[in-house]
Parts: C-alpha cells; structure tokens; sequence
C-alpha cells in the first residue's frame, strides 16, 4: 500500500511539472476557490491538487509553492501566503519555514513582520531544523531592533516635539475663535 502511495504520489509530480504546457481552466461550480483559479484550461491536476489541498498539508504547502512560483497558476502573494498558512498550522515544516521567511523579509507589498515570522520558525525549529533556528536568531534580533527603534522615537515624539506649537483656534462655547 506504501509503495503504490508513492507511486502514486511520483506520477503526480511528473504531471505538474507537465502542467506548464496545459491549457487555463475554469473554477468548478460549487468550488471554495474562486479567486484563485488556475490560468489554463483543460488542466484537471491543478483542480484536484486544489481539492486535495484543503485537508493535505503537503498539497496546501505545493499549491501554496506554485502560487508563489507563478507555476501553473497566476502568481499571488496573498494566496500563496493563505495555502502556506494552511499548511503550517497543520505542521508541515516547509510550510512553516516558508512562512517565516516570507514574514522576515517581507513579501512584495507586505513589509516584514519579525513577530511573526519568530512565531513560525520557532514551530520549525522546535521539529529540529538547523535553518529555520539559525532564521529564528535573525527575526529575534531585528524584532530587538525594533521595540529598540519605537521605543527612541516614542520619547521624542511623546515629549518635548509637540510642545510649543501652539493652535491657531480655540472652540468658545458655539464657534471658533482664530
């Protein structure tokens, strides 16, 4: 039964690797996945790897891959980011490694979130992976540097900065006076 799964599993990954080659599809009726159809026709892998993502960690981890990619489907930070999330949650170390970085570096128009990004490498490195501990040091440090940073520009700004302008108005009773 083991050996058919992962003959099963190798045919797949040599017909999405294929996919490239297929025409765009449309999004089934009655699908959850509206927004994030696959861009050729005719494609049924893309579809069932899309079925099969929302109760398989390691399909949410590739959908969520190939969404980054741009591989087979439109690229889509936001949708990569959600198939990620959905994987990571469920455990799978790539996922959860993926994550971090995305949230360490930033992802396109999303700005760096060490917090986060120190939430999901801790979840990797806690399941003993070298580069997710040596990625958790970094997001801890730039997280340091941050509470660091708000901290100066919170005494400057909460201080002596706003004393001392003056308003140019003042409300008397039912108008204001200038």
């Amino acid at each position: 039964m083991r050996i058919g799964q992962s003959a099963l599993l190798g045919f797949m990954a040599i017909g999405l690797v294929q996919m490239a080659y297929a025409q765009p599809v449309a999004t089934p009726p009655g699908s959850n996945v509206q927004e994030s159809a696959p861009n050729r026709q005719g494609d049924d892998r893309m579809v069932e790897l899309m079925r099969q993502a929302e109760d398989n960690p390691r399909a949410a981890y590739d959908l969520g891959l190939r969404y980054f990619r741009g591989d087979g489907v439109e690229q889509n930070s936001y949708q990569a980011i959600v198939w990620m999330r959905k994987a990571a949650e469920r455990g799978n170390l790539n996922a959860q490694k993926a994550l971090g970085g995305f949230y360490l570096y930033g992802l396109e128009e999303m700005g760096s979130d060490p917090q986060e990004a120190a939430k999901w490498l801790q979840l990797a490195a806690a399941q003993g992976d070298a580069e997710s501990a040596k990625l958790l040091k970094e997001a801890r440090s730039v997280k340091e540097r941050d509470q660091q940073d708000f901290e100066q520009r919170r005494a400057i700004y909460s201080g002596q900065w706003a004393q001392g302008f003056q308003y140019f108005g003042r409300w008397n009773n039912s108008f204001w006076v200038w």
